[in-house]
């Protein structure tokens, strides 16, 4: 395909490459890449849910590797799999559950490829107990650009380390090994407890942390009163049921041209109102299947067009434990004054299990994820005055959330940049690497 358009989840950013590819086999793939090469960068893609534009390149080659999905093998005994790098969560949910297996973390969303994970190291609501998604990845398969084929498997490798969390930069992601973990029921015991504010989410995480595999809370920042910053705190365990039935593929379409706002001040002021409200009891237990309780948005298919053509943005930090209360005051504080208020809003904690990848997001501490509708100047200025806080407070911004951090932001929170800089293929780029190197 010439001249393609596309977009990342976001749709923040339009970008035109000059050549789309999407090989179907390894042979496939090397004799395009041989035949393109001299069309100078390249930028590997999967389903494309990364928010800004680490996924996104104006000029190139862009390979779409999402016919890789074959399953290579699979021990269930001691739930140690081997997959193409272009399969799904969604698909190999599908296939490992009914075995009494789940990925050991996952996203907020099933619609991401296994080479998307290790290429942003994902993070989870249990990151205190498995930590990222490349701390149960035992060994992966890269291809460079120049045609090497690479097998890493020492997590202690500096190839392996730039990979993980690498966005797609040090080659082709073409399998993975993965550790997975065994359940015993597709449904989990879920506990929500109302906050009324910060102070109140940290001694529910405190108390929460031992006994419970799953965290996150949902933060409500659309409140201008004394309520602002109250919210749902969940916590859960997997049930022990037997009952080993994967998720539904039902799915509700979002049409693009809603001829009104979904996500507008007033509506969403309005549906937080009556979210928090909708449980009168400070605590409410429920069984909840784990397709509701991990991927309760993809049920909307196409849910990023509620934001209409322009689009939305989402800004996730991480502060430091040591730092996370005053730092999220601070944040708090900013965002109660700037009144460009954010839609959906998700707070949760990282533990103390470290990153594998020099590039990888999560360190011990709290983060915040917040989704804003699109106006570049409002979130150009909002952005800047949160990143300030966030370096200050040594924390970090998430690259595959990411549309506006600078190169100073990036490389000074960051500290292995430059480590990573030395395994980065050089063929491989993309606007987001554009923007901060």
């Amino acid at each position: 395909m010439n001249d393609h358009n596309y977009f990342s989840w976001g749709r923040l950013k339009r970008a035109s490459a000059p050549q789309v590819i999407k090989p179907n086999n390894y042979e496939d793939l090397l004799k395009n890449l041989k035949k393109h090469r001299k069309l100078g960068k390249v930028l590997p893609i999967g389903l494309m849910r990364s928010y800004g534009d680490s996924c996104l390149i104006k000029e190139g080659l862009l390979l779409d590797m999402t016919e890789f999905k074959k399953i290579n093998s699979f021990d269930e005994q001691s739930g140690l799999i081997n997959v193409q790098a272009g399969i799904s969560l969604d698909e190999l949910l599908k296939f490992i559950v009914p075995k009494g297996w789940f990925i050991p973390t996952s996203p907020g969303t099933k619609y991401v490829t296994i080479g998307g994970a290790i290429a942003n190291d994902i993070h989870g609501k249990n990151h205190h107990k498995f930590g990222s998604f490349c701390n149960s990845v035992k060994k992966i398969k890269v291809l460079s650009t120049e045609g090497k084929l690479q097998l890493l498997e020492d997590p202690d490798d500096e190839m392996f380390k730039a990979t993980c969390g690498g966005l797609g930069l040090t080659g082709l992601i073409l399998e993975a090994e993965i550790e997975l973990a065994e359940i015993k029921s597709s449904y989990l015991n879920v506990e929500t407890i109302k906050f009324n504010n910060l102070k109140e989410f940290f001694e529910i995480e405190k108390q929460s942390i031992e006994n419970y595999e799953f965290t996150v809370s949902w933060i409500d920042l659309t409140n201008e009163s004394k309520y602002f910053g109250r919210g749902l705190f969940q916590r859960a365990n997997w049930a022990d049921d037997k009952d080993l039935t994967p998720h539904s593929s039902f799915k509700i379409p979002i049409p693009f041209g809603v001829g009104f706002n979904l996500v507008s001040k007033k509506l969403m002021k309005l549906f937080n109102f009556l979210y928090f409200s909708k449980n009168l009891k400070k605590k409410t237990k429920e069984k909840t299947h784990y397709g509701t309780f991990f991927y309760p948005l993809d049920v909307l298919r196409g849910w990023n067009k509620l934001y209409g053509k322009n689009g939305f943005s989402q800004y996730q930090f991480v502060l430091p434990e040591e730092n996370s209360k005053t730092g999220l005051d601070e944040i708090l504080e900013v965002l109660k004054n700037d009144k460009f208020m954010p839609r959906l809003c998700v707070l949760k904690t990282f533990g103390k299990i470290p990153s594998l990848g020099h590039l990888s997001f999560p360190l011990k501490g709290t983060t915040l994820a917040m989704d804003f509708p699109v106006n570049i100047k409002k979130n150009k200025n909002l952005y800047s005055k949160l990143d300030e806080i966030v370096i200050k407070n040594g924390g970090r911004i998430y690259p595959a959330k990411d549309s506006f951090m600078n190169s100073k932001t990036f490389q000074s929170s960051y500290k292995n940049f430059h480590k990573f800089k030395k395994f980065k293929d050089t063929h491989i780029s993309s606007d987001f690497w554009e923007r901060v190197s």
